[in-house]
């Protein structure tokens, strides 16, 4: 029972300052729609977009919350700073007035994919976003069509199957296309917002990786005072994670590329020693590793 109470923990719960809503009005309304079209892929889109957010915030060592509805309506965004909405279409009037006070407060809400064009009654809201979203975000849809192109630019990020084009009201406009706004970023009460007219996450599973769009996803959770799980070098060619306990704690390092990297890794207190494989190296505020392609080691930082 000692050993089980001083185990190492990972970064996680109230450690973690981004949360990703995973949408269950969302996937239900999708699974309602698709139980009798198995052959019909889109009915996961909603899972899917929310890997591709996912991805992004990973791909810069940002650590996540996957949280529901329930858990908004109970309180749980006081805990964080920056709250995604990956492609959520449904949303009810008691968990929109959460967002809005999580972000008249001072939080960030970032989201893409038509967010809340339909209530809790799966009803097309006169207003999209809708339930007063639309106030928070600073814009309203002017019009929602089909892309000709299977994925397009909207400034830094990548658009994918549709175009959102916004009216600003209190926003300002980041991204425009033929004078027709496309990104707008709104500042409300305390907080930030930023909507993003086209599936940007879902582009990021059915379309790879894009760096560009990647970064300006994380960078908005930086903005707003979200930190990385560690500081680590080269950013883009690393995976880390972290395991706190309270005599040491154990970094887990990996390649993601087929070349050899060193990973360089500034933390933010100084170990009297770090050890992997059993060998001893010296401490202090970095910690430098090779790392041969797609290798992942652990190593362990012992607490003075």
């Amino acid at each position: 029972m000692q050993k089980r109470a001083t185990a190492p923990r990972r970064k996680s719960g109230s450690d973690t300052e981004a949360a990703i809503l995973a949408s269950v009005n969302t996937r239900n309304l999708t699974l309602l729609q698709h139980r009798s079209k198995p052959h019909v892929t889109e009915g996961d889109d909603h899972n899917r977009a929310c890997y591709g957010c996912y991805k992004a915030l990973n791909h810069a060592h940002i650590a996540v919350d996957y949280i529901t509805e329930c858990q908004i309506e109970e309180g749980v965004l006081n805990q964080y700073k920056a709250l995604y909405l990956p492609h959520v279409m449904v949303m009810s009037k008691a968990v929109a007035d959460k967002i809005r006070e999580f972000t008249a407060n001072g939080g960030a809400v970032w989201a893409d994919g038509r967010c809340a064009y339909l209530d809790e009654h799966v009803f097309l809201r006169r207003m999209i976003p809708g339930h007063g979203l639309d106030e928070m975000f600073g814009c309203q849809e002017a019009d929602f069509i089909a892309a000709r192109d299977t994925e397009f630019r909207l400034g830094a990020l990548r658009g994918c199957m549709f175009r959102q084009y916004l009216v600003p009201t209190t926003g300002e406009v980041l991204a425009e296309e033929n004078g027709k706004a496309l990104i707008v970023r709104n500042k409300f009460g305390k907080g930030e917002t930023l909507l993003a007219g086209s599936y940007i996450t879902l582009g990021l599973q059915r379309l790879g990786s894009d760096e560009a769009t990647m970064n300006a996803m994380a960078e908005f959770a930086f903005r707003h005072g979200v930190k990385p799980v560690l500081n680590v070098a080269p950013s883009a060619k690393i995976e880390c994670s972290v395991m706190h306990g309270p005599d040491a704690d154990v970094f887990i390092l990996g390649n993601r590329t087929q070349t050899s990297v060193t990973a360089r890794v500034e933390l933010e207190s100084s170990y009297a020693a770090f050890t992997r494989n059993g060998v001893r190296q010296n401490g202090g505020t970095v910690l430098e590793q090779p790392l041969a392609p797609e290798e992942t080691v652990m190593v362990i930082g012992y607490k003075k």
